[in-house]
C-alpha cells in the first residue's frame, strides 16, 4: 500500500542455483522503487522512488568518479549565523523600508497620506477663455496692430523686380562701382582658357626647356 512499507533493490546471482536473491537493500521508507540505472564505466547504481527522490548506490573500492568525487570532501563547517537564523527562538530580523518614490504599487499608504498633509494640492489658476488666455478676437486685433505698424516696411508688399531695376540704373555711373573693379571699368572679363587647357600649355613649356 502506498505510504506503507519500504521499496526494496533485489540483486541476483545468475551462477547460484534457486530464487533468492544475494542481496536485498531497503532504498525507500514509505515508497516503491520506480526505476534503476548501471553505469558500466562509474560502476554505479541509480534508483528513483515513488516519492521523486533518487538513491545512488557505489562501493568506494570498484567504482570510479561520480559520486566518489564529492563523498571523500568534508562536510562545511557550520556557520554560527545560519544556526542562529534557523533556531527556532532567534527574533526574525524583519523592518520596513521607507521610499517615497517608490512605484504606486509598492509604496506605503501611510506615507502617502502623511505627505499629502504636508503637501497639499494647489487648485489650478484657470486660464480664460481662448487657447492660453488669448481669445480669437484679440488674436486678429494684435495682428492688425502690427500690419498697421510695419505699413509699407514690409518687404510682402514690394516687388522685387522693381525694387532690383532701381538699383540697376544707379549702377550705371562709375560712383557706384569702387575700386574692385578699376581694373577692367566695371566690364566682366571671362578667363579665354580652361584649368586643363593651361595644364597641357604649361607641361608642353616645360618638356621644351628640357629639350634646350
Amino acid at each position: 500500500r502506498k505510504g506503507q512499507g519500504t521499496g526494496l533493490l533485489k540483486f541476483w546471482d545468475v551462477d547460484a542455483e534457486g530464487t533468492e536473491p544475494a542481496t536485498v537493500i531497503g532504498l525507500a521508507p514509505g515508497a516503491s522503487v520506480i526505476r534503476v540505472v548501471w553505469h558500466d564505466k562509474l560502476n554505479q547504481i541509480l534508483a528513483s522512488t515513488s516519492t521523486g527522490t533518487l538513491r545512488l548506490l557505489y562501493d568506494p573500492l570498484i567504482s570510479r568518479n561520480g559520486a566518489l568525487l564529492t563523498a571523500s570532501r568534508e562536510p562545511r563547517r557550520a556557520d554560527p549565523l545560519d544556526q542562529l537564523l534557523r533556531s527556532k527562538d532567534a527574533t526574525p530580523l524583519v523592518g520596513s523600508i521607507m521610499n517615497p518614490h517608490a512605484l504606486p504599487m509598492y509604496r506605503d499608504a501611510r506615507f502617502n497620506k502623511r505627505s499629502k498633509k504636508d503637501d497639499p494640492r494647489k487648485p489650478k489658476i484657470d486660464s480664460g477663455p481662448g487657447l492660453d488666455g488669448q481669445s480669437a478676437s484679440s488674436k486678429k486685433f494684435m495682428e492688425f496692430a502690427i500690419q498697421g505698424r510695419e505699413g509699407s516696411k514690409s518687404i510682402k508688399n514690394q516687388d522685387s523686380r522693381a525694387e532690383l531695376l532701381k538699383y540697376a540704373e544707379k549702377t550705371k555711373d562709375g560712383k557706384y562701382l569702387g575700386a574692385s573693379y578699376a581694373h577692367n571699368s566695371g566690364h566682366e572679363h571671362l578667363a579665354t582658357k580652361t584649368l586643363e587647357e593651361e595644364q597641357e600649355e604649361y607641361e608642353e613649356k616645360m618638356q621644351e626647356l628640357l629639350k634646350n
